[in-house]
């Protein structure tokens, strides 16, 4: 990294975000050498030194208009990590108690590009959309079968538990209490608000 290697800055960035192998977290280092990384056009660089700027490790950090254009950077990336479009469909969607606005036909479009590749975040993200009907029209069938391949990408998606959870609770047509609890409560444990919502109910 020193001898100018960007993957190793990155990946030295990385390691003291993460504390992993032996580095103690350090979020200055993490963020000069991330920094490092994202000026020299590094996509992965780039979306880490966004996550810094979104202030969860380091609120002193903080910094959510320069979290989101490198994000799109990420993203946009010809050999983009379909991680990444995820995370920032989520958060243009859902991340307002980050400072993000809310973004619903740009949410939309992310959401579809990583959707494409199976990824469940953004498959949950792409049927919060049908849950909610900002953007596309409400329809909670749609909703549910997405969120259900969310889940058979990853059991614990935490969108995805929560809207069929909600779906459970609310439509009047297969209303499950039992059932919306359950799921509301696994929603929960991965922090999302839909599941604590219901749960409050």
């Amino acid at each position: 990294a020193e001898a100018g290697d960007v993957e190793a800055m990155r990946v030295l960035g990385a390691k003291y975000l993460s504390g992993d192998e032996g580095f103690g977290e350090d979020y200055r280092e993490a963020f000069r050498w991330l920094k490092k990384a994202a000026d020299a056009g590094d996509a992965y660089g780039q979306a880490l030194l966004g996550f810094l700027y979104l202030g969860i490790y380091d609120p002193d950090l903080r910094d959510p208009d320069k979290a989101l254009d490198l994000l799109r950077k990420s993203a946009s990336a010809p050999d983009a990590d379909e991680e990444i479009q995820a995370i920032l469909a989520e958060l243009l969607y859902s991340g307002q108690y980050l400072g993000i606005a809310f973004n619903a036909e740009e949410s939309l479009a992310w959401a579809r590009a990583a959707a494409k590749k199976k990824e469940p975040t953004a498959m949950a993200v792409l049927a919060r959309h049908h849950y909610d009907g900002f953007v596309l029209e409400r329809d909670w069938a749609k909703a549910g079968k997405l969120a259900e391949k969310a889940l058979g990408q990853n059991p614990n998606e935490a969108m995805a538990l929560g809207l069929l959870a909600a779906i459970a609770y609310f439509d009047p047509e297969s209303a499950d209490t039992d059932k919306a609890l359950a799921l509301a409560a696994r929603s929960a444990k991965g922090d999302s608000a839909l599941g604590m919502g219901v749960q409050a109910f």
